[in-house]
Parts: structure tokens; C-alpha cells; sequence
């Protein structure tokens, strides 16, 4: 079936559009895009359950104030204590959302990873690791992870910090799976 005008004006302009993310990506991304990633096959985990929940409902809090690190002990101390996420002797992931290089709201404060983290090392986490991908059209993650102080936040906290398109795949073939028979994640992950 032909593409009427229309349509070829907006393929061609979201082609456009990708096309500056695409050139400045590093080169694993672009085969990452263009092909299925190379990863070995690994046994999915189960999910674990959230230890924020009462009657089958998930727990909010809802906090004010300017210090990050206050604000979230008491949140947490409002849903139940840090203890319930059982983070001692674990190793953590702490997943931002560093969608671009912009300040908050645009990304996640940077102060507030930096107090998570340093919360749960206080509690006996025995490696405490941050890590994103950054949206398609605004890599490279790492770029950003440094333009937005995530980094240097992260770090500070004795984090360390991963750009997730720069580690390797795995492939995961979960057994219950309908659409989608398998699926690519970042090993850290």
C-alpha cells in the first residue's frame, strides 16, 4: 500500500529526528537498534514482592521538607523502616531516571540517590550500584550521568555508576510469556 504525502512527510521527519541521537550514539547502541543484541540466555528471577503493601494495596508517603536525606528516612520510617527492604549484606541497584542531561524535574535530584545510597550502605548493603539508560534520543547515558551531577552524587555516596548501554546483555525467555518470547536487559540488571 503506497504511503500518501502525509505520510512520508512524518515518517521522514521522525527519521530526522532519531537521526542526530543515532549519530551521536556510541556504536554499540546503533547495533543494539539495528540487531538483536548478543547476550547469553539467563534464568529469569521471580519478582520479588514489595514489602510495601497492606490489604493487597502498595504504601505511599508523602513527605515535605528540604533535606533529602530526612525526608527520605521518614518516609520510609512512615511505610514500615528500611529494614523491611532487607538491604543488609545485599547488593542494591539504585535506578534513577536520568532521561537527558537537564536539571530536576527532568531527571531525579541527584541529592536524593545520594541520600538513598547512603542510606542503604548505612544499613549494610554490601555493594551499592546506580545505573540508567538515558532516552534513545538523548544518549549517551554516561554524558549525562555527569552533566546532571548524578555521578558525582553516586559516587560521593561510595556508588558506583553504570550507563546500562555500555555493560553487556543477557537474554531472558520468561516461560509465561505471550507477546514476546524473549527479551534483552543490561546484565547489572
Amino acid at each position: 500500500m503506497p504511503f500518501s504525502r502525509r505520510e512520508l512527510f512524518n515518517n521522514a521527519g521522525f527519521g530526522l529526528l532519531l537521526l542526530p541521537a543515532l549519530l551521536r550514539s556510541p556504536q554499540t547502541i546503533l547495533r543494539h537498534l539495528l540487531f538483536d543484541p548478543e547476550g547469553p540466555l539467563v534464568s529469569p528471577k521471580p519478582i520479588p514482592v514489595n514489602p510495601f503493601m497492606r490489604e493487597g494495596r502498595s504504601l505511599v508517603a508523602l513527605v515535605y521538607g528540604t533535606d533529602s536525606g530526612r525526608m527520605l528516612e521518614r518516609a520510609l520510617g512512615l511505610l514500615g523502616g528500611i529494614d523491611r527492604l532487607g538491604v543488609r549484606g545485599a547488593r542494591v541497584l539504585l535506578k534513577p531516571n536520568v532521561l537527558n542531561d537537564q536539571p530536576p524535574p527532568s531527571t531525579t535530584n541527584p541529592l536524593v540517590v545520594k541520600a538513598m545510597a547512603d542510606m542503604v550502605r548505612a544499613n549494610g548493603a554490601a555493594e551499592v550500584v546506580v545505573a540508567d539508560g538515558s532516552g534513545i534520543i538523548r544518549l549517551p547515558t554516561s554524558a549525562n550521568l555527569t552533566s546532571t551531577g548524578m555521578r558525582a552524587a553516586a559516587e560521593s555516596a561510595g556508588a558506583r555508576v553504570l550507563a546500562l548501554e555500555d555493560e553487556p546483555w543477557v537474554r531472558l525467555e520468561p516461560p509465561d510469556a505471550k507477546a514476546i518470547g524473549h527479551f534483552y536487559f543490561s546484565r547489572p540488571v
